[in-house]
């Protein structure tokens, strides 16, 4: 009957949707992407969810144009979170594009990469400080200083860290801003003060990154 085809059609989909997740946390991104494919072709209870999982995978397998596509049309999406972390993704992503670019030697092309990474994050940060979506404002916040920094202005790179400081005081994030802003003014001594404390958090694996490499471009050792 009709009632069984829908409610087969509802549990093929959050079945699909586990196989996706369980690849992913695999790390068989190429067998995630089929899977997630899949779900969004047949199941509207997963679908967003399904494409932002879909995009992740796509950028961890390195396939960066087709991840840029499924974030790209969740943007708008009326969920504040999910359109704040297809942003910052797609932003990571053009930031991988201006690395991968820059060892070509295309460094042209590696300007416009980190240009679109700016766009997106500046969006992000605009629209998107609501703290419920935490960490994503505060993410938004980091990527863009460091895109800034890149582009060669070191001094809108810090007042991105103030911002960051001002709209979110407390938290992890805002002790490494300050960390960041004691390092630029040379203040290293407090910068290792700053890291250290956050090196004995337990603390989310993007910022967790950071810490370890500016205490290891600072001598330290975690």
């Amino acid at each position: 009957s009709s009632m069984n085809t829908k409610l087969s059609a509802a549990v093929r989909g959050e079945v699909l949707f586990l196989i996706a997740r369980c690849h992913r946390q695999l790390n068989d991104h190429e067998s995630a992407i089929i899977a997630y494919r899949r779900v969004v072709a047949i199941s509207s209870k997963y679908d967003l969810q399904a494409i932002l999982e879909l995009g992740h995978s796509l950028k961890d397998a390195g396939h960066y144009e087709q991840a840029i596509e499924e974030y790209t049309g969740l943007m708008n999406s009326p969920r504040a979170a999910m359109s704040a972390e297809a942003e910052l993704n797609c932003g990571q992503i053009y930031r991988a594009i201006a690395h991968r670019m820059i060892l070509a030697g295309n460094t042209q092309g590696a300007q416009t990469a980190k240009q679109n990474a700016r766009k997106l994050l500046l969006r992000l940060i605009l629209l998107r400080s609501d703290p419920r979506i935490s960490p994503l404002g505060e993410l938004g916040h980091l990527e863009l200083a460091e895109v800034e920094q890149e582009l060669g202005k070191p001094q809108i790179a810090i007042d991105l860290y103030r911002e960051l400081l001002q709209k979110f005081p407390n938290g992890p994030h805002a002790t490494y801003a300050k960390a960041m802003i004691a390092r630029k003014g040379n203040h290293h001594d407090q910068a290792r003060v700053l890291l250290r404390e956050l090196n004995g958090q337990n603390i989310e694996p993007q910022l967790a990154y950071r810490v370890k490499h500016q205490m290891a471009d600072l001598g330290l050792t975690p």
